[in-house]
């Protein structure tokens, strides 16, 4: 069976299955061919399952939603959530997911269903229950806008779990996909509690082909899952029916409910050998010389071999950009640094003589 362990989005960390140990910075995928672990340990340093994104270590195996259902169960021991780092938007669980290897760290806006433990922002609590992300559609993740819908309102009131991530919790956690949709369960004593989806094609929107079924774990904490069981089956895929999924209070309203805008398609700009940007653009523009880009959404379309040039100004943001799509050396995937490693990075990208000004880097006219 094939398994990837992977960094999504902008997290990274450290894991152990069944011992051997895996270092995990951004962007990395590990592919393993192997019987499901008896023992997995995922320590995550940073990321969130936010109102708005997401970001979170992964362990998981492909599924065929349209003719195979599953069933995965694991003994989770939480091993250490101490202090504000382990913050608010961090959680841990079971997951089924749309899409799940990226490559990218803006790859933060995917389709989702997790059963487990989740210290949400707006409101401040933490929950225990069933996670559901819906309402994208771009195949690598990296769609941010209003279409976004989550889904927390299947959680419980019982006591019995605490209202704050302890170390120490211990549970059983099971999440199914069946011919009718998505089932989870969290066992903790004696207690059990059931959550449940109509419907499963959610996950069928951004991977039409497949769904990713494994373990995430976000938000500087360390997660240990054990007894391990993955049972695959005959199945359909089910439609969710209207109004099933019953979006939250978003963290950003203004964005979502009052401002209207258009971003450009991804894919406008990667089919572009040559982007130009500006210190003052948005992501609204065409990579054009006459309709710049910001710096930012250059670098996360740019593919190998793309031409980044820099319009007059100031370049004071912070950026984050892959090695292999702004200069000619450097492993393929590898995350480029920042400082004069960057400049230089971004000079050899561009063309371009990049000089020091206050708050970042200044260029030199791109070419117009």
């Amino acid at each position: 069976m094939e398994w990837i362990l992977t960094t999504i989005g902008n997290t990274q960390g450290e894991a152990a299955i069944d011992g051997q140990p895996f270092d995990l910075p951004r962007n990395t995928v590990h592919c393993l061919s192997c019987s499901p672990p008896a023992s997995l340990t995922l320590r995550s340093d940073g990321g969130k399952l936010g109102d708005s994104e997401d970001s979170f270590l992964f362990f998981g195996t492909r599924i065929d939603p349209h003719t195979e259902n599953f069933t995965l169960r694991a003994t989770v021991d939480l091993l250490e959530a101490s202090g504000e780092k382990s913050g608010w938007q961090s959680g841990f669980g079971l997951a089924a997911l749309d899409t799940a290897v990226s490559g990218r760290i803006s790859s933060r806006y995917r389709n989702q269903v997790m059963v487990g433990r989740f210290r949400s922002d707006n409101p401040r609590r933490v929950d225990a229950g069933m996670r559901i992300v819906a309402g994208y559609h771009v195949p690598d993740a990296v769609e941010f806008g209003p279409g976004r819908m989550l889904d927390t309102s299947r959680h419980s009131t019982d006591p019995v779990f605490p209202d704050a991530l302890t170390e120490g919790e211990h549970y059983l956690l099971t999440i199914a996909k069946t011919d009718s949709g998505f089932e989870g369960s969290i066992r903790v004593s004696d207690t059990e509690e059931r959550f449940s989806l109509n419907g499963s094609d959610l996950l069928t929107v951004q991977d039409p082909d497949g769904i990713m079924a494994g373990f995430a774990v976000s938000g500087s904490i360390a997660v240990r899952f054990s007894d391990l069981s993955l049972s695959i089956t005959k199945g359909v895929l089910s439609p969710v029916p209207a109004d099933e999924i019953r979006p939250g209070t978003p963290d950003y309203p203004l964005l979502r409910d009052a401002v209207s805008f258009e971003k450009t398609p991804v894919t406008a700009l990667r089919d572009k050998e040559i982007i130009y940007a500006a210190p003052d653009a948005s992501s609204g523009g065409d990579g054009s010389g006459t309709s710049p880009v910001d710096l930012q959404s250059a670098l996360d379309n740019a593919a190998p071999g793309t031409c980044i040039l820099l319009k007059e100004g100031i370049y004071s943001p912070a950026i984050s950009y892959r090695a292999d799509a702004v200069c000619t050396e450097g492993a393929a995937g590898a995350w480029g640094q920042r400082g004069a490693a960057g400049r230089e990075a971004l000079r050899r990208a561009a063309g371009l003589r990049a000089g020091h000004g206050r708050g970042g880097a200044a260029a030199q006219p791109g070419g117009e």
